[in-house]
């Protein structure tokens, strides 16, 4: 899901940016909601993997920063998860930080509200994990 930025079709990094961004989270709802479907959920969890990795590469950028953080959270628990009911939840609080963080536009690491939102996320790993 590369995004090329072209200045001939008006279309500026920022702007891109969040389409593309936005484009992810939707395909990362669709692969959860596959995850709670498939009996083994290997493919949806390798999906999951992939957009979190491109997603993380795409707001690879300061500006972006939480949004990357979000991805790289998620693709890093997802990889080691089996995907039961409670990793599940996980990931359902991942998505809706992150299309929070989309509706919001919420740039750069997100100040006091994205560190709470990080926070949230990591400690709800870290129980899951544990």
């Amino acid at each position: 899901m590369a995004l090329a930025f072209e200045a001939d079709r008006g279309i500026s990094r920022a702007d891109g940016f969040w389409a593309a961004a936005t484009l992810s989270a939707v395909a990362l709802t669709v692969a959860a909601s596959e995850a709670r479907a498939e009996p083994k959920r290997t493919q949806a969890q390798a999906r999951i993997v992939a957009v979190c990795s491109e997603l993380a590469e795409l707001a690879d950028h300061p500006e972006t920063k939480l949004v990357g953080s979000i991805a790289l959270s998620l693709g890093e628990f997802v990889r080691q998860s089996d995907l039961d009911q409670p990793a599940l939840e996980v990931i359902a609080g991942h998505l809706e930080a992150l299309r929070a963080v989309l509706r919001h536009t919420i740039q750069g690491d997100g100040g006091p509200v994205g560190r709470q939102i990080m926070a949230g996320l990591k400690a709800s790993v870290a129980q899951r994990v544990s």
